[in-house]
């Protein structure tokens, strides 16, 4: 392997590692890492870990056999991830986790580890303010009268950290803007479409009816679009103003831009991937040609000296147009 310092950026080599290449957003940030990599002139190579802890270790180990500079990796398991660390550490190659943050103290166990993610809290807060101003500007959408807002929520992973701080930041939001809340309904669809068709489904037959739900919140894109397919079997969000339930999602993934451009969800919040990209391969470039990971060096502010956190950005029907690509 080329000694740190020594590296030049043709004779660098990159491993990606990811949890699952099902997972809609890490197939946008893969797609970016590779235009990054491009772009740095650097080589390339990712591999899908499946969902698999144990494959993920294995696929590591085989990164490190090959001689990789350094690992962009999102983990199976975040809280799980030393045996991870102890590969790269041992290695003396750098590490960025992405997406999925590991407990502060792992980070702490190898200097050169670093965390690329979004600001979730953020993300959430702009979330709960999309319902809020369309409840404002909607009062009809309190159907039953009774001053509160009726509500269920489809939640990521139990494991991941942004499906805590997602939900309460946009909870929070709409109670700071003076609504009350009634949740109906709450569950964990992982993040994927197909499981929140089936969670809608029973959140629906739990509330005695589509009818007597006033606003879905969704972790994510893919689950807001599942909620979107379950509801529309009963004629909702199709068109007709008398059957709308206001639908939110995180991510800013293409179908959500085409369902916002329909008025079938009021809005996302995008999950800049291109640019969490971007900061993820600065770091790892850098790192693999012995530079110190600073603000000036990759670009970006680094909190902690660890952490960069990418700002969130509002899309509803105003200005969706602006985020297709």
């Amino acid at each position: 392997m080329l000694s740190a310092g020594t590296a030049h950026s043709e004779d660098i080599k990159i491993g990606l590692n990811i949890y699952s290449f099902e997972d809609m957003f890490l197939k946008r940030y893969r797609d970016a890492l590779t235009f990054e990599a491009w772009k740095h002139g650097v080589k390339f190579f990712a591999a899908d870990a499946n969902k698999s802890q144990r494959k993920q270790n294995n696929q590591v180990s085989e990164f490190i056999a090959t001689h990789v500079n350094a690992l962009i990796i999102s983990p199976v398991d975040r809280n799980d991830v030393g045996d991870l660390i102890n590969r790269a550490k041992r290695a003396f190659i750098p590490l960025v986790f992405i997406n999925r943050e590991p407990p502060k103290e792992f980070l702490d166990q190898y200097k050169k580890s670093w965390y690329v993610g979004s600001d979730t809290s953020g993300a959430g807060t702009i979330a709960g303010g999309i319902l809020a101003d369309y409840f404002k500007n909607h009062p009809e959408a309190d159907k039953n009268h009774d001053g509160k807002t009726q509500y269920v929520i489809l939640k990521g992973e139990k494991s991941h950290q942004d499906t805590q701080i997602v939900t309460e930041r946009t909870l929070k939001a709409l109670t700071d803007a003076g609504f009350e809340l009634d949740e109906l309904s709450g569950d964990y669809a992982d993040w994927q479409k197909f499981k929140a068709v089936v969670k809608m489904q029973g959140f629906i037959y739990l509330a005695r009816g589509v009818e007597n739900i006033e606003a879905i919140i969704a972790n994510n894109d893919e689950m807001a679009l599942g909620a979107l397919m379950a509801i529309k079997i009963h004629k909702y969000n199709s068109g007709d103003p008398e059957k709308f339930i206001p639908i939110v999602g995180i991510d800013g993934n293409t179908e959500a831009l085409e369902a916002i451009s329909k008025n079938e969800i009021i809005g996302t919040v995008l999950n800049d991937a291109e640019t969490q990209a971007a900061a993820a391969m600065s770091i790892a470039v850098e790192a693999s040609k012995g530079h110190e990971i600073n603000e000036e060096n990759i670009g970006f502010n680094i909190i902690d000296g660890k952490y960069i956190r990418v700002p969130c950005k509002k899309i509803t029907h105003e200005n969706y147009k602006e985020f297709l690509k």
